[in-house]
């Protein structure tokens, strides 16, 4: 479910700031050449082989996977986040770019393997980024194993007869990193993948009954994403086989291979869960098990509530406006107001700058404050707006804002979209006012 990103108004914190003596933060050096792309526009998807894990609590946690941004023909992104850690607007260069999500990978100088260390990674479709809009929609990246992975079993028979020394070790490629697997080792080894490199080689050597033993399986065309379990066992020759020859005893070894086209989860175990994007039911998000019967009744659902009456502005796409403009919205209940949200989504502001001098992201005119919980609506006051029971105790207000063109013009040309989302006891009302200022 999308969510609009919350950003103070720039003009109205500018002149509060001063209205408190201090300085206005904000540069108005904004890029002319920058989109925006919203934290919702993808999700990431954990696509896990059922064999891989013994549990989806043994799965990375998706927020922890970096997420990086390339542009097209460039070989280091333009920015890089945790998935958890995004902030819900990326101001992006315009141009053509791909998203590319992984975790793990990261072996150590110069080593290609290592116990316990998958290796998932992701890409998304190419996108644009356009000069002052938004992108909101690239879709599921999917991360996949991106590593080999290897197992080593031994047959009890094998395991009760063979030194505490000996070992397996395996090699992927001719360049590769050995791993030594051990005769307790339960761990499973994550093997760097290399093109033109696919050879995977595990070598048995140790005293079996006390007989020294060595014996290499070798396996070709091996690929990332596929986990190898090689078994080795204890065969006896038999002396009267012509074609089983050697000494009495040798090791033999045997491969399975778990593609990654499996499921994508253990099926005993719930799906990894998102919690910053949860889905809700189509049919009804409030209350699927009896929908005719909502678990809470006076929530008010948009799509009711107040009317908003634009006159001449466009409420359905994109304003040009100019210091001078006249920008007024009129809104109307028929019971009273309970809410009266206001949001502006502009490349002028970013969350940080608002954070950095203790300003909210959102208010309410009825009840207007900061991060902090301090008041502000003296100063909105003074700038024309009504807050409080100027509010609720009328049945039509004016939301003018005017007074800000001429601040929104330090910002040169550019977009500021403000959002409404006004409730009265019969729902809530959305309206966005798109405003392009050119002068």
């Amino acid at each position: 479910m999308k969510r609009f990103i919350k950003i103070f108004m720039a003009a109205l914190m500018a002149v509060g700031a001063v209205s408190c003596g201090k300085e206005a933060p904000f540069s108005a050096d904004t890029s002319q050449d920058k989109g925006r792309l919203l934290a919702t526009s993808f999700k990431l998807s954990l696509n896990i082989a059922e064999n891989m894990v013994r549990s989806n609590a043994d799965a990375p946690d998706v927020s922890d996977f970096d997420v990086a941004f390339y542009k097209d023909g460039e070989a280091d992104p333009e920015f890089s986040y945790k998935y958890g850690e995004m902030p819900e607007i990326v101001l992006l260069p315009v141009g053509s770019y791909v998203v590319r999500a992984s975790y793990g990978g990261e072996y150590g100088d110069g080593v290609k393997a290592a116990f316990d260390a998958p290796f998932y990674l992701g890409e998304s479709n190419q996108f644009s980024i356009e000069k002052d809009k938004v992108t909101d929609n690239i879709g599921t990246i999917v991360c996949r194993l991106s590593n080999v992975k290897v197992s080593i079993l031994f047959d009890p028979e094998l395991k009760a007869v063979m030194d505490a020394d000996a070992k397996v070790s395996v090699k992927v490629g001719e360049n590769g990193t050995a791993l030594d697997f051990r005769r307790d080792n339960e761990r499973s080894g994550y093997f760097e993948f290399a093109e033109g490199s696919t050879t995977l080689a595990a070598t048995f050597s140790g005293n079996v009954e006390d007989e020294p033993t060595t014996e290499t399986k070798t396996y070709d065309n091996v690929s990332p994403g596929n986990h190898y379990r090689i078994t080795f066992k204890l065969h006896r020759v038999d002396p009267t086989d012509p074609g089983d020859i050697g000494g009495d005893i040798k090791v033999d070894a045997s491969v399975t291979i778990d593609d990654k086209g499996e499921i994508s989860s253990d099926p005993e175990e719930e799906p990894l869960p998102d919690d910053r994007y949860p889905e809700e039911d189509p049919k009804d998000p409030d209350n699927p098990e009896n929908p005719d019967t909502p678990d809470n009744p006076d929530v008010p659902k948009p799509g009711a509530g107040p009317t908003v009456d634009g006159g001449d502005l466009n409420l359905e796409g994109v304003n040009e406006v100019n210091s001078a403009s006249t920008v007024k919205l009129t809104v109307t209940t028929e019971s009273q107001f309970k809410k009266f949200e206001v949001t502006i989504i502009s490349d002028a502001l970013t969350p940080d700058e608002l954070a950095g001098v203790g300003l909210a992201q959102q208010f309410d005119l009825i009840d207007p404050k900061d991060t902090a919980g301090n008041s502000i609506a003296e100063m909105l006051n003074g700038l024309g707006l009504p807050t409080g029971d100027a509010i609720t105790g009328s049945k039509s207000v004016e939301f003018d804002i005017s007074g800000f063109m001429m601040l929104l013009g330090a910002f040169g040309e550019m977009q500021h979209d403000f959002k409404l989302a006004v409730t009265d006891e019969s729902g809530t009302r959305e309206v966005t006012l798109q405003l392009l200022y050119k002068e």
